[in-house]
């Protein structure tokens, strides 16, 4: 069971037998000490935070490794004496004896999660910039005064105070001179991602073959998936994602409930941000399109236009992988069959 500070063991033997119970600290000097003194062994863990790092420690060492999906283990979570010291007993039972019942995790490689530091640096940048626009637009309402809401993040710093009273201004110069160097820096990482995929990951390239996928979300698509093989199907791609509804059925009774939300929260993000584009008046006449615009119908019904954009994420998801592992790009034609040495049409 790893927790951020101490991490608690607990040994079986094949009958399930509780032969050893103890805590270690949560660093790699102690992981390291503490597992090359105990006998090759199968482990799970719970995947989190510091779970790539152990998996290849320990597989390194010469363990059989296996992580799984926290989400998956009620038997975990909503064990009426769910503590530290019980949570790996129940974890290394059901390894032994119900391990089918276990959602293995896939780590991406070292490279791909460091390389995804990019994105995740960018997106917590672009979070700040809203929260210091937002927070900007709002003081200055006191004194009867307004930011034009016209103006987009980028130019923000720009134009904030050409409608502002030079007083009130002064006062919020220091706020709105952080916002251009968050914008500043928020368009470096934005060149270093094109940079990178350009050098490092022709994937993400091809995947930009689609209207309405950018560069950051391609590459987020790559380094999310990291092998497209270990998907035998492109549809599992979408349930990976959380893209697909839950279901709670038992009997005559079959509720219709919201996506499930599993997977990386940011791609899904981006994937819906794509959908939203596709979907307005700045997407291409496509398949794609035509599919969301079907759903959606004539945009008076919110719940429409909602299950429109996750419909049309959803299936971007597919696409884009299919348009990896047949290393072709997008066809937006509509109507005509498709010459398979040039593009790959989705119907």
């Amino acid at each position: 069971d790893i927790g951020d500070k101490l991490n608690f063991i607990c040994i079986l033997d094949n009958k399930g037998e509780v032969l050893f119970r103890t805590k270690i600290p949560n660093n790699k000097a102690a992981m390291k000490e503490y597992f090359d003194g105990i006998e090759k062994a199968s482990i799970v863990i719970e995947a989190g935070s510091h779970s790539p790092w152990i998996e290849k420690l320990l597989v390194a060492i010469g363990h059989n490794v296996f992580v799984c999906n926290p989400r998956e283990l009620a038997a975990v979570t909503q064990n009426i004496k769910k503590s530290d010291k019980k949570d790996p007993e129940v974890l290394a039972g059901m390894l032994l004896t119900g391990k089918h019942l276990l959602k293995q995790v896939h780590h991406a490689s070292e490279g791909a999660m460091r390389d995804f530091l990019l994105i995740k640096s960018r997106r917590a940048l672009v979070k700040c910039r809203t929260i210091l626009i937002n927070n900007s637009r709002g003081v200055v309402k006191t004194f009867g005064e307004r930011i034009s809401p016209g103006l987009t993040a980028d130019a923000f710093h720009k134009y904030a105070g050409d409608s502002l009273k030079e007083e009130t201004l002064e006062k919020i110069e220091d706020l709105v001179e952080v916002i251009g160097k968050t914008t500043e820096q928020i368009l470096k990482y934005e060149k270093n991602i094109e940079a990178l995929i350009k050098s490092k990951y022709p994937a993400a390239q091809l995947l930009q073959s689609i209207n309405g996928v950018g560069p950051l979300t391609a590459l987020a698509y790559v380094l999310t998936i990291d092998d497209p093989k270990r998907f035998e199907k492109s549809r599992t791609v979408g349930v990976f994602l959380g893209l697909v509804p839950r279901r709670d059925q038992s009997g005559d009774i079959d509720k219709q409930l919201p996506i499930s939300k599993a997977g990386s929260k940011l791609l899904r993000s981006l994937l819906l941000n794509c959908a939203n584009f596709i979907l307005s008046e700045k997407g291409e006449d496509n398949q794609i399109k035509r599919f969301g615009l079907k759903i959606r119908g004539d945009g008076t019904s919110k719940s429409k236009v909602n299950k429109a954009k996750v419909a049309v994420a959803r299936k971007l998801s597919v696409i884009m992988h299919q348009l990896w592992i047949s290393n072709k790009p997008f066809a937006s034609i509509l109507g005509k069959k498709v010459d398979t040495n040039k593009g790959l049409e989705i119907t």
